[in-house]
C-alpha cells in the first residue's frame, strides 16, 4: 500500500512541475506576443521555454534543478519588463540564463542542437589531416574525414535528440 501512496506522491509532484513549466510557457507567450521576431531571437524566448520544461521534469530528482526554477522565473520577468531595457539588462539576463544551461549540461548530459555534429566533423578533419599528411593526399583525407564526421555527428545527434537530451 505504501508503494501505491509513494507512485502517487510523485505523480503528484509530476503534475505540479508540468503546471510550473506550463506556467512559464504561459507567461513567455504573453510577453512576446507584441515582440518581433527578431526580438524574440534577442531574447531566446523558445530556448527559455524549452529550459523550463527541462527543469520541470528533472525539479524533483534534483535539488539544483529546484533551486534553478526561481532563476527560470526571474529570466520570465526579465521578459516581460525589459523589453527596452539597455545592454546591462540583456547582460545580466543572458548570465543567468547560462547558469540553467550550465547546469543541465554539465549534471544532466543535456547538449545543444548541432553541438555533437561540430565536434564530430572536427574530429573528422583532424583525422584527415593526420592521413592525408602521412599518404600525401590532403585534399582527399580532409573532405572524407569532414564527411565521415559530419555523418557520425548527425547519427549522434539524433540518438541524442531520442534520448531527451537536446536542448
Amino acid at each position: 500500500m505504501t508503494d501505491d501512496n509513494n507512485i502517487q506522491a510523485v505523480q503528484t509532484e509530476q503534475k505540479k512541475d508540468d503546471l510550473w513549466a506550463d506556467n512559464i510557457h504561459t507567461r513567455i507567450t504573453k510577453a512576446t506576443f507584441e515582440m518581433s521576431e527578431n526580438e524574440k531571437k534577442n531574447w531566446y524566448a523558445e530556448k527559455l521555454i524549452k529550459l523550463a520544461y527541462h527543469i520541470g521534469k528533472r525539479a524533483e530528482a534534483c535539488s539544483q534543478c529546484e533551486n534553478l526554477k526561481k532563476n527560470v522565473e526571474e529570466l520570465c520577468s526579465y521578459i516581460e519588463n525589459g523589453k527596452d531595457k539597455d545592454y546591462e539588462y540583456k547582460r545580466e539576463y543572458l548570465g543567468k540564463m547560462s547558469v540553467v544551461m550550465k547546469h543541465l549540461g554539465t549534471d544532466h548530459k543535456m547538449i545543444n542542437p548541432g553541438q555533437l555534429t561540430v565536434v564530430a566533423v572536427v574530429i573528422g578533419i583532424i583525422a584527415g589531416v593526420i592521413t592525408g599528411y602521412l599518404t600525401h593526399m590532403n585534399g582527399l583525407y580532409i573532405l572524407i574525414g569532414a564527411v565521415t564526421g559530419l555523418f557520425v555527428g548527425i547519427i549522434n545527434e539524433r540518438i541524442a535528440k531520442k534520448k531527451g537530451r537536446v536542448f
